[in-house]
């Protein structure tokens, strides 16, 4: 009889572990989660960012789906990151894996947890990080923030922070899951290898070199317009600062010490055959000979659009002969990430390529920046599914610069 009643006991055990689950953090207006598209939604503080002092970059070294997020600190970095959560599920409480390139901590709500410098599993009840597993309430932005131990803030190198597998268990946490840990095996993607056509923009290289004042014209889609950068950061109401283009520009008068002046021109939606219809009287009519025109279309007309590549291409084509009968300077870029893109990449490269050598312009092929690993690895500083938060447009004007300046970045970034 007691065997017996041991075997029931081990029985309920068993069956009470197969029942908890883990379940990762997904947003109700988004079909995608935080195990699909790794880092989507977290985002650091916009003065970090503004400052590089905070930047997020997808990793290998992982404990599953070969992605995980990174999160690089500089001195000084206030080591924050907010996720937009309409709710969470019935659950036991937040979980992770963590590791870190020192000895730190990490807080959410009012829980606090150390991380070492091996993965480990991190679990936060509701009630020790300041709610009960009734509510489940952080509010509508929580945060995860990283604390050095006394000693260790004013260290002169970068702190990295990696996480993987965050969601929340339930109905409890899940001692040991099954992982698969995998070592970082990055292949670094050099800034050199997605420029295209650099000698059809030497008269704008040389009149920087000169010191002599630009205008940089710049058209685009809803990532030229900012939509959706301001994640984690909505009491930022002027976002323009923070997009891309103004990186560019940020890089280049630190670089060459030059008066840059931005007109920028992005419309929601649009593709670049709807861009033929404000090409005239947003970039023609303001230009210059010598002004520098920016372009940058492809996520609407090779995603709800259906645009073929051919006929990509062509439009491509029409906006810059209209562009250049003010101005010859003139920089394409291609697309910017949206499912389904990592299936298209080569042929964008293709028409990106034709274009420079048929029409004497130059191309930055940031498409490339997202695909160049799969698709899984370039989630990690987007806003929404196809959206730059103020981190993803930091990293893709440092990719632009060195149209300009000849330095050579690699990306992920250290």
């Amino acid at each position: 009889m007691k065997s017996i009643k041991c075997l029931v006991i081990m029985l309920s055990c068993l069956q009470a572990g197969s029942a908890a689950e883990f379940i990762p953090f997904r947003h109700h207006k988004d079909k995608s989660t935080s195990e699909s598209h790794t880092g989507l939604w977290f985002c650091p503080t916009h003065d970090d960012v503004a400052a590089m002092k905070t930047m997020l970059m997808p990793t290998t070294d992982s404990v599953t789906g070969g992605v995980a997020l990174k999160m690089i600190m500089a001195p000084g970095s206030q080591g924050v990151l907010t996720r937009e959560q309409g709710s969470f599920p019935p659950s036991a409480g937040i979980t992770l894996y963590a590791k870190a390139s020192r000895n730190i901590e990490i807080q959410i709500g009012k829980a606090t947890k150390p991380v070492g410098t091996d993965w480990n599993k991190i679990d936060f009840t509701w009630e020790a990080m300041g709610t009960t597993a009734e509510k489940r309430n952080l509010g509508w932005q929580w945060v995860l923030k990283v604390k050095m131990p006394s000693g260790q803030k004013n260290q002169p190198e970068k702190t990295w922070l990696i996480v993987d597998r965050i969601g929340v268990e339930s109905p409890t946490f899940i001692a040991n899951p099954e992982i698969n840990i995998q070592e970082e095996k990055e292949v670094k993607l050099s800034s050199e290898s997605i420029i295209y056509g650099q000698r059809h923009i030497q008269e704008t290289i040389d009149a920087l070199q000169a010191k002599k004042p630009l205008t940089l014209l710049v058209l685009g889609d809803s990532v030229t317009a900012g939509a959706q950068a301001a994640r984690g950061n909505w009491e930022v109401k002027n976002v323009i600062p923070f997009l891309y283009f103004n990186r560019l520009a940020d890089q280049l008068r630190q670089t060459f010490d030059v008066q840059i002046t931005v007109k920028d021109f992005g419309h929601g939606g649009w593709t670049a055959e709807k861009a033929l219809t404000v090409i005239d009287s947003e970039i023609v009519a303001n230009a210059k000979a010598g002004d520098l025109v920016l372009l940058e279309f492809g996520a609407n007309d090779l995603s709800w659009a259906k645009t073929s590549h051919e006929n990509y291409k062509e439009n491509y084509r029409k906006l810059i002969k209209r562009v250049k009968t003010k101005t010859s300077q003139i920089v394409i870029l291609g697309p910017t990430m949206f499912d389904g893109l990592d299936e298209q990449a080569s042929a964008v490269t293709q028409v990106l390529k034709e274009l420079c050598e048929e029409e004497s312009v130059a191309a930055v092929d940031i498409t490339q920046v997202f695909v160049h690993q799969g698709e899984a690895f370039g989630w990690a500083w987007l806003a929404n599914s196809c959206h730059p938060d103020f981190c993803g447009h930091a990293v893709l004007g440092r990719m632009i610069a060195p149209l300009f300046t000849g330095e050579r970045v690699s990306y992920p970034f250290e």
